[in-house]
């Protein structure tokens, strides 16, 4: 990530937004619906107008920048310093992902090299990262995420989308619409925050609890096969050339990820689908990839149900663990 300070003064266009007066391109719309942003005289994006005779939904791009910061803000205390940003070359869409370097202390230290990283006594080290996308192109709304990351090796970041923020309230999105736009921008922000704030605390009470809950070894690959809802059909894996591979990989992937442990804290169920979500820290990434990046991620969504679950009837862990363990036997042969 690079300092937020880096980001050149003229990196945010003046974008100007005006009612559609003809035809642009391959677009055949009617006139009086739809609104196009500009900057100078080039084309940026096209959005509906909302509810047919007001200007489009929609935030500017320095805007949604903003409203990420003070997210960030709201939530620890002081402002972010860092900054990864996305964009295509047209600039229709920017995304960002900030943080503070004051929470990447865990970087440098010695402690979690990558060899001692999966050290048995570590505890889940990471940080947390606030994220937002926008789109002047139709029907794509601006949202926010909250992340967390785990400590950065080489040019590679992993990191894991606890929550989002997607303006599925009308409440929400009338704030756009006031006059006053930057109350309206605090405003939002304090929403999210809020937001956020609750997740980050449900988090940290996942990992409380399950920090000190363990797993053997041998046991961690087929779980995690079935949080990622593998199909273990033995008459699947023998016909399916593509299944096999992928559900060899991951098994092997599991097992490279305990590095010759014995025994793990649950926590590194977490620690793997954060790492499996890795992305190249310093090369830009398209539209797609940044949107599948910020996805929740399904096999932490059943991580974080089942293992709840599991805290509170520890009998129904052994019966669970076992029965992957048995799917797993079963196709192994044929792997």
């Amino acid at each position: 990530m690079n300092s937020i300070d880096s980001l050149p003064p003229d990196f945010f266009e003046d974008v100007t937004l005006h009612k559609l007066d003809h035809r642009a391109g391959r677009y055949n719309i009617t006139t009086d619906q739809y609104y196009v942003f500009g900057y100078q005289d080039q084309f940026r994006g096209i959005k509906k107008a909302y509810n047919d005779d007001s200007p489009p939904f929609y935030l500017l791009h320095k805007e949604t920048f903003e409203v990420t910061r003070r997210v960030f803000e709201n939530l620890f205390g002081y402002p972010p310093d860092q900054v990864k940003v996305y964009h295509d070359e047209n600039k229709t869409w920017n995304a960002f992902i900030v943080g503070s370097s004051a929470l990447t202390r865990y970087e440098q230290s010695a402690a979690f090299e990558p060899e001692n990283t999966f050290a048995k006594a570590a505890p889940f080290v990471h940080f947390p990262l606030i994220g937002g996308i926008n789109n002047y192109d139709l029907d794509k709304n601006p949202a926010f995420f909250y992340l967390i990351a785990t400590p950065f090796q080489k040019d590679y970041g992993s990191v894991l989308t606890l929550d989002n923020f997607r303006f599925q309230k009308e409440e929400d999105k009338s704030l756009l619409f006031s006059t006053n736009r930057d109350y309206s921008l605090f405003a939002l922000s304090d929403i999210i925050a809020k937001q956020f704030k609750k997740s980050e605390r449900e988090f940290n009470d996942l990992l409380n609890s399950i920090q000190n809950q363990r797993i053997n070894s041998w046991e961690f690959a087929p779980v995690v096969l079935d949080l990622y809802n593998k199909n273990r059909n033995p008459e699947s894996i023998l016909i399916d050339n593509t299944l096999r591979q992928r559900v060899r990989k991951l098994h092997m992937d599991a097992q490279k990820h305990l590095r010759r442990q014995h025994e793990v804290p649950w926590t590194e169920f977490i620690h793997f689908i954060t790492r499996y979500n890795q992305f190249e820290l310093y090369k830009g990434l398209q539209l797609e990839s940044v949107e599948e990046l910020f996805s929740k991620k399904e096999a932490f969504q059943k991580f974080d149900k089942a293992f709840r679950v599991f805290l509170e009837y520890p009998e129904r862990f052994t019966s669970y663990v076992q029965s992957q363990v048995n799917d797993w036997q079963r196709i192994e042969r044929f792997l």
